[in-house]
């Protein structure tokens, strides 16, 4: 799985030029020092084509909980 800020659109096209898939957009994912940003997420594909569904996929709103950042994974 892949997180790649939106503006990034460079990382964006390499990501799906090797077959990464577009599943989602995670926001206020990433935390930069005091600032939050969005993020999309992309998953490469099972080979029947669709990408594994996981849990707190990325629409989730789970990832957002207060206090946790999902980068470093600490409170």
């Amino acid at each position: 799985m892949l997180h790649i800020e939106p503006w990034n659109t460079a990382s964006v096209r390499v990501a799906e030029r090797v077959g990464f898939r577009r599943e989602g957009m995670r926001e206020g994912w990433l935390r930069i020092g005091d600032e939050r940003r969005d993020v999309l997420v992309f998953a490469l594909p099972h080979r029947d084509g669709h990408a594994a569904e996981r849990p707190g996929g990325a629409t989730s709103r789970t990832s957002r909980a207060p206090g946790h950042d999902r980068a470093t994974g600490m409170h």
